[in-house]
Parts: C-alpha cells; sequence; structure tokens
C-alpha cells in the first residue's frame, strides 16, 4: 500500500463510524512497532511526527524521512502526519518532506488569529493535495514542550463558523480530554461532542490527550463523531512497561542465579546481561501491543 491522504482515511472512517488511531513516534522503533501492529490487524493507521515533541527525538527530520520510507513498504494504508504543528516553517518543511497529513495548533491564539494562520496553510497544503487538521479550543496537560493548565471547551456555534472560515479537513476538539496522564478521572461532555458534530459539515472530528481515558469513554466518543483519536503517553508506557520488566529480570537473575538453576532443576546456568537489541526489542513489542489493543477498541481492524 501507499501512503494515503489523512482525509481518505478519516471521511471513510466517518463514514463507518469506526476511529483511526494516530500514534506518535519518536523513532524507528516506535514507527516499526505501530506498523507492525497494524499489518498484523489489517488496519488503516496514522504515524504522527509531533513538532511539540521535536527536543525530544536525535533529529525530527531523519525520524520522519525514515518513517515516510517505512510506511511506503508498509502492507496497509498509512498516514504520516505533522501532530501540533506550531511554526509555519515546520509546518511548510512538513508539507515539501512527503506528509500526507499536517496539523496546525492554532488553540492558544485568538479565534480571528486561529482562522487567519489556518486559513493560510490550508490555501497551501490543498494546492499539494494534503489535508489539514486543525484544533479549536485549548486541551490541558502535558506533552513534550507543550503545558496548558487551562481548559477552553470548544463552542459549538464557534465550530460550525471556524470550519466554514478555514476550509480545514479535520477538527480537533476539547470536550474535557486533557495531554499526557490523567491527574483525576476525566469528565468528557459528550453532548458538546454530539453537538459540534451536528454543526461540523461532515468534517471528522478529533480526540487528543485519548490516553488514559476508559474503553468506554472510546467507544461513546467514536460512535458521537470523533473518527481520529491521538495516543502517545499509552504508547510510552507499555514500552516503559515492557523495558522495566526485562531489567528486573536481570537484576534479578544477576544477583540469585540460584533462582534460575532451581527452575532449570538443579541445572547450573549462567544468567546473560541484558543486550540493547533485546532493549529495541521489547521497545517494538510494547508499542506495538499497545497500538494493537487500541486499534481493536477503536473498531478499525480489517478496514485496510
Amino acid at each position: 500500500m501507499s501512503i494515503v491522504k489523512l482525509n481518505e482515511v478519516l471521511v471513510a472512517a466517518d463514514k463507518g463510524k469506526y476511529g483511526v488511531g494516530a500514534f506518535n513516534t519518536l523513532n524507528i522503533e516506535m514507527t516499526k512497532g505501530i506498523i507492525q501492529a497494524a499489518e498484523e490487524e489489517k488496519s488503516p493507521v496514522i504515524i504522527q511526527i509531533a513538532e511539540l515533541l521535536f527536543p525530544f527525538m536525535p533529529d525530527w527530520e531523519a525520524v520522519t524521512v525514515a518513517s515516510l520510507c517505512m510506511a511506503r513498504k508498509a502492507k496497509v494504508p498509512v498516514v504520516v502526519h505533522l501532530d501540533h504543528g506550531m511554526t509555519f516553517d515546520n509546518i511548510v518543511k512538513a508539507m515539501h518532506m512527503g506528509l500526507s497529513g499536517v496539523m496546525i495548533d492554532g488553540s492558544h491564539l485568538s479565534f480571528d488569529e486561529n482562522v487567519k494562520q489556518t486559513k493560510e496553510i490550508v490555501k497551501i497544503a490543498h494546492v499539494l493535495g494534503i489535508s489539514v487538521e486543525a484544533e479549536l479550543g485549548t486541551v490541558p496537560g502535558e506533552e513534550g514542550v507543550y503545558s496548558a493548565q487551562v481548559t477552553i471547551m470548544t463552542d459549538v456555534d464557534l465550530a460550525a463558523k471556524y470550519i466554514e472560515l478555514t476550509r480545514c479537513d479535520a477538527l480537533a476538539v476539547c470536550i474535557g480530554n486533557a495531554h499526557g496522564n490523567y491527574i483525576k478521572t476525566p469528565k468528557l461532555d459528550l453532548t458538546r461532542l454530539e453537538d459540534i458534530k451536528r454543526v461540523s459539515s461532515n468534517v471528522p472530528l478529533v480526540l487528543h490527550g485519548g490516553s488514559g481515558l476508559t474503553d468506554d469513554d472510546f467507544r461513546k466518543c467514536i460512535k458521537l463523531g470523533i473518527s481520529k483519536v491521538n495516543i502517545f503517553t499509552d504508547l510510552c508506557n507499555s514500552s516503559l512497561g515492557k523495558l522495566n520488566a526485562l531489567m528486573l529480570l536481570n537484576s534479578v537473575m544477576q544477583s540469585q542465579p540460584n533462582i534460575l538453576s532451581d527452575a532449570m532443576h538443579g541445572s547450573e546456568v549462567k544468567p546473560k546481561e541484558v543486550s540493547y537489541p533485546q532493549v529495541i526489542s521489547e521497545t517494538i513489542e510494547g508499542v506495538k501491543s499497545e497500538a494493537i489493543k487500541k486499534i481493536r477498541l477503536f473498531g478499525s481492524s480489517n478496514k485496510a
């Protein structure tokens, strides 16, 4: 399969009433885990390079090129998308690098300035055949270098006006969701989501801050109109869980080798130290296993 446009995947999801996982990557290992999960589940998938996470990448352009290369070889439809584009230069650079979707995050701006900057990006992107995700409202929490303490829920009437003025291809909304790990149980305003969907002119809606929501939360949001669900923290937590278990096992085997010998019925066994290739494999497996869970939950399995 080739790389596909963001709106191709989201329009199909909107019509089919399922969600597509949009998974952020920091490196080749995460990208590989995401693609393997999508291929195993025969699901379309969105790989995201977030400007907010550039400081945590060795080289965001190198990660982008590698992700594009891997996406072209995938057996399922893959969108390679710029997430949380904050600067004009990086958004345009991402377009020229070959990404099939870009997000302009003007959520921190006034309504008029958000519209102005989004319209400019949409005008350029559409000439190049690239889809644009925009955001209205402010999602709180922390992700990468992003930090917002104030929640600004997406206004229903302004959402309709915003879509009409900007001609964006997808709209990220704030309905009580948050970036990063949730400090307290979120209370999603599902009535607001339903109302936004009603006035959205069939523009697919996006849920940021998906990590930490319950399975029931996801199902309700997708049923009420969410077509794209962003996931990053859960991928990281899953990989860290795999790595911590590996390192703990290694520590126990090194300090108490008799445990392994007892398990092998007295046979002398020399414990091996954890190797770096094992760390890479566990990183990939952690991302893959969590991505598979989310793909199944969002209902996009066998939709490729």
